[in-house]
């Protein structure tokens, strides 16, 4: 099975497909990458074939300015609209790309974010899987559909298709096979979901030639486990005054720490005290079981790595549907704290370390949830329903052909039958 994987937005939105990439190509298939020219080199190393889809974007650069709008007060919507005005520029060329690259695909993976995908389906019939890494479509404000609505559809109009009312969630969704890759310990399942919807379960990346460098492993041996702070892909307006704030409170809680470099650069090129270790990319899958707890902004993909970990978090959500997932995890009982970034200080996130350093209670509850996170095995639960969505419509082919050749052999014998009788008379 060749099988195109493409989404949209920054390394959160695309990890969940390199995942379900690797467990595919374990198994003996052929996924090929659609992504952004900007992942080209994240893909090579890891060795998958990479297809470049749309414009080369600085995304550090706009997700430091949806957070400093979102700071600043900023209408979300007038946010939104000049993120869509820069995605109805990409449309065209997003949709051809994606169109040529699914020429030699037996299937079309995608994410919500990636409109054409369903298009392509509707158009060409190429069979369709969608991934939602979320439960929130459907929750988003009217004129946030409508703002989405007024670039998608006058697009799908110029193909010929009918207007959608929620073009990047619910109505992204496949008519075939829709996944969300979210715990069902987050969210349940809705009960009135068709029956193609499935919660598989997290999708977590696995990068097994990955290797710490010496300098981590060294300091990770040192002493009592170090509280990570890791905010990915968020992009701070000012990282110096951030990068102060994280000392500030570690040197008040008196913990150790790492500080992930993330977007923003935090931590680097800095003298760092000793208690302090500032690192850029680490596998999550490895470092948070090292971690005592763990402050990160929400999302997607890091909180998930952080409850398969079994280690409490501290969450700290900045923008769009943080708050949510924010909300979510302290639900489950594995946050010790939520501080909205807005109302972020040293002290306030020095307290959250020390009351969740000392909370046992917390502790537990995070690995006991980790047990049944782990136990859902979201990518090998997708991997096997894709075969069988491939496998089912095969059979379908393969009997609509052995119809459609009964059909030829009987009206091949009625004609003889025919000709036999106007021969007679």
């Amino acid at each position: 099975m060749r099988a195109v994987l493409t989404n949209l937005g920054s390394l959160g939105n695309i990890q969940p497909f390199v995942s379900l990439a690797s467990e595919l190509r374990k198994h003996g298939h052929q996924p090929a990458l659609a992504l952004a020219p900007t992942y080209a080199s994240y893909v090579a190393q890891l060795g998958f074939e990479f297809i470049p889809i749309g414009f080369d974007l600085d995304y550090p650069k706009l997700q430091r300015k949806d957070t400093e709008d979102a700071l600043k007060g900023v209408d979300p919507i007038f946010t939104l609209q000049d993120s869509l005005a820069k995605l109805s520029a990409m449309l065209p060329r997003i949709f051809e790309e994606l169109k040529d690259a699914c020429k030699r695909a037996d299937v079309l993976i995608s994410g919500h974010l990636q409109s054409s995908s369903r298009m392509l389906h509707e158009l060409y019939g190429i069979p369709f899987v969608s991934v939602h890494t979320n439960h929130f479509g459907g929750m988003q404000p009217t004129d946030y559909r409508r703002a989405v609505c007024d670039v998608i559809n006058p697009f799908r109009r110029q193909h010929g298709l009918p207007p959608v009312e929620d073009p990047i969630h619910t109505d992204a969704n496949s008519p075939q096979l829709a996944l969300y890759a979210i715990s069902r310990y987050l969210r349940t399942p809705d009960p009135n979901w068709p029956s193609h919807y499935h919660v598989t379960g997290f999708f977590y990346l696995e990068e097994p030639s990955w290797q710490p460098p010496s300098e981590l492993q060294r300091f990770l041996a040192q002493d009592d486990p170090p509280v990570v702070i890791s905010f990915s892909s968020i992009a701070h307006s000012d990282p110096e005054s951030m990068t102060d704030l994280l000392l500030g409170a570690t040197r008040q809680a008196g913990c150790r720490a790492i500080i992930q470099h993330g977007w923003s650069g935090l931590a680097k090129g800095r003298a760092l005290p000793s208690n302090v270790l500032g690192v850029g990319f680490v596998q999550h899958t490895w470092l948070f079981p090292h971690a005592a707890c763990i402050v990160h902004a929400g999302g997607s993909g890091t909180p998930a790595t952080t409850l398969k970990s079994g280690v409490p978090a501290i969450v700290v959500p900045h923008v769009g549907d943080q708050p949510m997932w924010a909300e979510l995890i302290r639900g489950l009982g594995c946050a010790g704290a939520v501080i909205p970034y807005r109302e972020l200080t040293a002290e306030r996130l020095a307290s959250a370390i020390k009351s969740t350093l000392g909370n046992s209670d917390l502790r537990h509850r995070a690995a006991d949830v980790a047990v049944k996170i782990r136990a859902e095995q979201g990518v090998s639960k997708a991997r096997v329903l894709i075969e069988q969505l491939l496998c089912g419509l095969r059979c379908d082919l393969d009997e609509e052909m052995a119809d459609a050749s009964n059909q030829r052999k009987q009206l091949q014998h009625q004609l003889r039958n025919r000709r036999t009788q106007v021969a007679a008379t």
